[in-house]
């Protein structure tokens, strides 16, 4: 709590991450949402975003979409 980061966090437990939890608020907790990849996953992934906002531009259905329950989950709240 000194100003230096300290922890790198990928994954946690429980997860998602309950809304209140005190390491949300520590400014020196870096925290990902599953990001640690390997280079071949990380360009499929920018594949699957850069094809699904093509879909989303061309007025075609997405493969993914956000959703208040998908948002809610994400921000370790109930589901709705």
């Amino acid at each position: 709590r000194v100003g230096d980061i300290v922890a790198g966090l990928d994954v946690f437990d429980p997860e998602p991450i309950p809304a209140d939890s005190e390491i949300k608020r520590l400014p020196n907790v870096f925290l990902s949402p599953h990001i640690s990849t390997t280079s071949s996953t990380r360009q499929a992934f920018f594949r699957l975003m850069v094809d699904e906002l093509d879909r989303f531009f061309h007025g075609h259905v997405t493969q993914f979409d956000v959703t208040s329950r998908t948002l809610a989950n994400r921000r370790g709240g109930p589901a709705q």
